[in-house]
This record gives structure tokens, C-alpha cells and sequence, in this order.
């Protein structure tokens, strides 16, 4: 399902990822190398698996609707030959979480790019992507990540649970060439769909289980969805 290349970017990106949710995680009141290294494993495993998994059900949701993309790191293109293809969302993550001493976690440091296919390849009506599938497609992240973070709650497990929640609130914001951007122009009402379920659902958590938060947060964003396609029109 991966190639060797994505399946190195995305533990490049999980050991990136594991060292920012374990930066404060080095020790109690003094440096203490040992629990740094396990804290940092514990953090890059969490990551690793939440990466696997969300990607691997896109690539599911992406060749169910006729498309097929390569995972990849966040990437600012310049023309300048030397820094083509500089990895900007790495380069803004270690320095914020550096300077605010671990109080400031920024994760979208990967997306995704769709492969390119000939008309002959493509077993659908139309070549190119629709607005609609490329937010679904997109979305897979924001639902999947979610999901996980109320199952983690549910059996305690409190910094499994902070990652998936953090890495899924990344995923439903608007930055560029990430998921939430590419939902927003897909489809405004899909976005405000998606962007609800995962604030409903991250934040009834606290208070109810996790068949309630779901059924209620599902139900919740619709009613939202309807209510702003109204507005929109």
C-alpha cells in the first residue's frame, strides 16, 4: 500500500512529531537522558501508528473514488534551484516548540499529493478530481484522528489521546496545501460539517462517553451543515 519513500517520509515525520510531544518530557526536575529516550519512543510509536493508520484508510476512501496519492512532507516550492524543496512545515515546528518551551505544538508538518494518471487508467467518468472527493478524501484525517482520541480517552490513555487530539485539530484547520484547506475549497459545507463533528466531538468528550459523543456530534454537525448552506445561499 506504501511505497519505500512514503513509508520513510512517514517515519521521518513521526520521529519529528514524537520529539515535539515529548520536549518537555526529559526528565522531572533535572535532565534525565533515560526518560527522555522513552518518553520520546513512547511519543514517536503514537505517532507512527496514528500516521499508518489515517493514511492507510485514505489511500482506501482515495482508490474507492478512483484516485491514488503519494504521502509526502510539507514542502514550500521556490524558485531558487538550491531550497526547491525546503520542508517548511518542519522548519516552523522545532523552532516554535524550541522558543515556547514546549507550551506551543505546531503538527502539520506532512500532506499529500494525488498521482497523475492517464484518462485510460481511470476507471470513473471524469479525469480530474472533483471538489467534493478531494474534501472527503481530505477528511479521512480529521474523522480518523478523532475517532482515535476517543477511544484512547475511554481506556486512559492520556498522552495517546493529547497526540491524536492535537494532530486532528491540525487537520480542520485551514493552512495551506493541508487537509483543511483542501476541504474548504472542496466543499464550504462539507468543511463546516467535518470542522463541527471534530469541536463537538473533542469537546463532549469531557462530559459524555463515547457513543453519546459520537451519535450527538454527528446529528449536531448536520444540523450545523443545514443551517449554514442556508446562510451561504
Amino acid at each position: 500500500m506504501f511505497s519505500k519513500e512514503e513509508f520513510t517520509k512517514i517515519i521521518i515525520c513521526s520521529l519529528f512529531l514524537g520529539f515535539i510531544f515529548s520536549f518537555n518530557e526529559w526528565g522531572y526536575d533535572t535532565f534525565n537522558l533515560a526518560i527522555g529516550l522513552k518518553n520520546l519512543l513512547i511519543s514517536l510509536i503514537i505517532c507512527l501508528f496514528l500516521l499508518l493508520i489515517k493514511e492507510y484508510i485514505r489511500k482506501i476512501i482515495a482508490k474507492k473514488i478512483g484516485f491514488d496519492f503519494k504521502f509526502d512532507l510539507w514542502y514550500l516550492k521556490l524558485k531558487n534551484k538550491g531550497l526547491s524543496k525546503t520542508p517548511i512545515g518542519i522548519l516552523i515546528a522545532i523552532p516554535l516548540i524550541i522558543i515556547s518551551q514546549g507550551s506551543f505544538v505546531f503538527a502539520s508538518i506532512s500532506t499529500y499529493n494525488f498521482k497523475k494518471f492517464q484518462k485510460s487508467d481511470l476507471k470513473r467518468r471524469y479525469r480530474y478530481i472533483r471538489g467534493i472527493e478531494e474534501a472527503i478524501i481530505s477528511s479521512t484525517s480529521a474523522i480518523t484522528l478523532t475517532i482515535f482520541a476517543l477511544i484512547f480517552n475511554v481506556f486512559y490513555l492520556k498522552k495517546a489521546a493529547f497526540i491524536a487530539t492535537i494532530l486532528a485539530v491540525y487537520s480542520i484547520v485551514p493552512i495551506p496545501t493541508q487537509d483543511g484547506l483542501k476541504m474548504y475549497f472542496g466543499s464550504k459545507s462539507y468543511y463546516i460539517l467535518i470542522l463541527s463533528f471534530v469541536i463537538l466531538s473533542l469537546t463532549l468528550d469531557k462530559v459524555l462517553g463515547l457513543f453519546a459523543t459520537l451519535i450527538i456530534s454527528i446529528i449536531l454537525a448536520f444540523f450545523i451543515m443545514l443551517f449554514s448552506m442556508n446562510k451561504l445561499e
